[in-house]
């Protein structure tokens, strides 16, 4: 990244006159106001894992990630578990308790300290992780993972949500400035949201209703705990043989707003 603020980047072409695109790109620059929180620009870095947040050598490398890519309007980080189930890997990044609390504050006094604002994503992998044995909406195993998958129980469900609210309550007492929450790319949430992994006959299967309930419930719970503007990255087009139609994805926006999402980042593909 350039250490010269974006709104100072000339938007020219090589020839120095006013480039074809620059019309385009400057309401990019302009501000957002997301819930509590004021963006600079409209320009977000994505979540990636950088694997600098699982080893803690490597704490001051991912400070200095996303440090210089504080000009940006919002960093969000790679996804931490909020549960030792939800990790992607043994190992990979968790908020559990207190004692995770110290890299993240730290990583968070860097990004302000250089003027940027982040958010932490939680994502729990779901049939995706690689772990003796994966947790899921089902028993049906990834084709991209082959550890075996179990289906939660709904007392298990119900401990999600209670996972999800400790994670966020962790991450604003670190100092994260916004939270978001994985629910796109064939992860736990999107596997619940999904029509073709969830066939649940509980409270948490059923119509696109019924199989946002976990999603929804974990909204709610962290709104009511936290004071962070909050994120909920969703699905727009699983593109799987069987998928939510556009009336769905809309119908889930409407909802997850109603429980009071403040932003939706839309993901396609599993």
């Amino acid at each position: 990244m350039s250490n010269q603020p974006l709104s100072q980047i000339g938007l020219t072409q090589s020839t120095g006159s006013p480039s074809l695109v620059q019309p385009l790109l400057q309401p990019l620059l302009q501000p957002l106001q997301l819930g509590s929180l004021t963006l600079p620009n409209r320009i977000i870095l994505a979540a990636m894992h950088t694997q600098y947040e699982d080893k803690p050598e490597l704490l001051d490398s991912w400070c200095d990630f996303y440090a210089a890519r504080a000009d940006l309007g919002l960093l969000i980080t790679g996804g931490i578990s909020p549960s030792d189930q939800g990790r992607l890997y043994p190992g990979a990044a968790a908020l559990l308790s207190e004692q995770e609390l110290p890299s993240h504050q730290a990583l968070c006094q860097a990004v302000h300290q250089a003027g940027g604002r982040i958010a932490m994503q939680i994502l729990h992998a779901g049939r995706y992780a690689k772990l003796p044995e994966a947790v899921s909406v089902s028993d049906q195993a990834s084709r991209i993972n082959p550890v075996r998958v179990r289906a939660l129980s709904s007392e298990q469900v119900e401990q999600l949500v209670t996972d999800h609210a400790r994670a966020a309550r962790l991450a604003e007492q670190a100092g994260y400035d916004a939270l978001e929450i994985m629910g796109s790319e064939g992860y736990l949430l999107c596997g619940f949201m999904s029509p073709w992994l969830n066939q649940r006959q509980d409270a948490w299967g059923g119509d696109i209703r019924g199989r946002m309930t976990l999603a929804l419930a974990i909204v709610r719970a962290i709104k009511m705990q936290t004071a962070l503007p909050l994120i909920f990255r969703l699905s727009a087009a699983d593109l799987l043989p069987v998928s939510n139609s556009l009336a769905e994805v809309q119908q889930a926006m409407d909802l997850l707003v109603e429980a009071g999402v403040d932003a939706i980042n839309l993901g396609i593909g599993w």
